[in-house]
């Protein structure tokens, strides 16, 4: 990598008694005015300016070159317009030793020719970006230029180039903000690297906190960081006491019955009218009792009774069905007599007696009194009138016509009938009550 000091004259020299011309570029790029000829300033970068002043000849004067007194060599050219031309000054005046002045003369004044080009322009179609450049001009001269200095942070000048100069693997440690621990990433130039080591910690364990940082904070355990946030139970995502985000997957559980709210304690949340009514056993009625939380709780209803036969609440709070009587069994069933086996109003088979008979002159039936044909006539033994055919009525134990009052009828001539004791054969038989001797042992009364 070449590094220049100033721009340099060219000068091109022409022998066989030609004079020689000197050709200085005017326009080179300069850091100061120090980088350029007399005369010229540095702006942004280039010479600028007219340099020394050249003779005023048709042929111009050469520049002296030589020992004590030897010829002062004249400036570039006039502006007569002649060719250029150049001397060869030397001598030696004063006695001394030999010199010789090497006399460049520049072009004519308006005689034309090739503008050569600047060396900004030269450097740029060399390629070269920096340091100094060597070769031939757009006019064909040999020329060797400044093309300056590589002005960006991590560049230098290699081989006419401005090139990417690698961080030291402390600085590239530092930029990614690694203090331990092998380290890879991407330098400051684009290119992959691993350092092996950006360090060791002097306390604290490399990439507890961070990866390949050495923890300025000692981070708390899981337990300690539940605790300090006040959770008790489930996942809890939070900064720990080094500010760093940590999930903890479960700070604990909770006992019955307690759960695990969505703050992350554990508390106890009460249960429903009707899960509480569920948990005691309770269909209906009113009940109070410690509900899941062991509070003391009063449900005025923890349901009612709709679904038949089960209508009635009981005492234990359940639907029940309250079996009816033997009475209402057969009643509800329009059943009066015999034994009777039938479901009751809670659907469970019983067997009930509907009553102890029928009445005199009824049969039971199908559990039913039914009334019975009458079989027996006047005079004949009966337990009731039903008994007796014919409107008699059972008297005294004998069926007997209850119409049989003619007047006159007995001893005495009154209105008075005969008694069904006595076997009458009618009023119109001496209008007197024939004895029941006399009926052959069959009472009857007959008209």
């Amino acid at each position: 990598m070449v590094r220049p000091s100033a721009p340099a004259a060219f000068v091109v020299a022409v022998v066989s008694g030609v004079a020689c011309s000197l050709v200085v570029d005017t326009r080179g790029r300069c850091t100061t005015a120090a980088d350029c000829l007399a005369g010229q300033r540095c702006e942004q970068g280039a010479c600028t300016g007219d340099g020394a002043a050249g003779g005023t000849g048709p042929g111009g004067g050469g520049v002296g070159g030589g020992n004590t007194s030897g010829g002062a060599g004249g400036a570039a050219g006039g502006s007569s317009g002649g060719a250029s031309g150049g001397g060869l000054a030397g001598g030696s005046a004063g006695g001394g030793a030999s010199g010789g002045g090497v006399a460049g003369g520049a072009s004519g004044g308006s005689g034309g020719g090739c503008a050569p080009e600047s060396n900004m322009a030269f450097c740029s179609r060399l390629g070269v970006q920096c340091g100094e450049a060597l070769g031939l001009d757009s006019c064909g001269l040999s020329r060797q230029a400044l093309c300056g200095s590589c002005l960006d942070a991590g560049t230098a000048c290699d081989g006419g180039l401005c090139l990417c100069v690698p961080e030291s693997d402390p600085v590239f440690c530092s930029r990614l903000g690694k203090t331990c621990g092998q380290v890879s990433g991407t330098d400051s130039c684009g290119a992959p690297r691993t350092v092996t080591s950006c360090g060791t910690c002097t306390s604290g364990t490399c990439g507890a906190v961070m990866p390949n940082v050495c923890p300025t904070c000692m981070p708390e355990d899981n337990p300690t960081f539940c605790t300090r946030l006040g959770k008790s139970c489930g996942q809890v995502t939070a900064n720990d006491n080094c500010s760093v985000m940590r999930t903890v997957t479960s700070c604990g559980t909770c006992s019955l019955p307690q759960t695990c709210t969505a703050s992350n304690t554990c508390a106890c949340m009460p249960e429903s009218d009707g899960a509480f009514c569920s948990r005691q056993g309770r269909a209906c009625g009113s009940f109070t009792g410690n509900d899941n939380c062991t509070v003391m709780r009063t449900v005025t209803s923890c349901g009612t009774c709709t679904t038949p036969p089960n209508l009635t609440c009981s005492g234990s709070g359940q639907c029940t069905c309250v079996a009816e009587s033997n009475t209402d069994f057969c009643t509800r069933l329009g059943k009066t007599c015999g034994s009777l086996t039938a479901p009751d109003n809670c659907g469970a088979s019983r067997t009930v007696s509907c009553g102890g008979g029928c009445l005199c002159g009824q049969t039971c039936s199908n559990n039913v009194c039914v009334a019975d044909v009458c079989s027996r006539t006047n005079g004949q033994s009966c337990n009731c009138s039903p008994e007796c055919c014919g409107n008699a009525s059972c008297v005294g134990g004998f069926c007997c016509k209850n119409n049989l009052t003619t007047a006159g009828c007995g001893p005495n001539p009154a209105d008075t009938p005969c008694e069904c004791s006595q076997c009458c054969s009618g009023c119109s038989r001496n209008n007197q009550c024939v004895n029941s001797s006399q009926c052959n042992g069959a009472p009857m009364c007959t008209n």
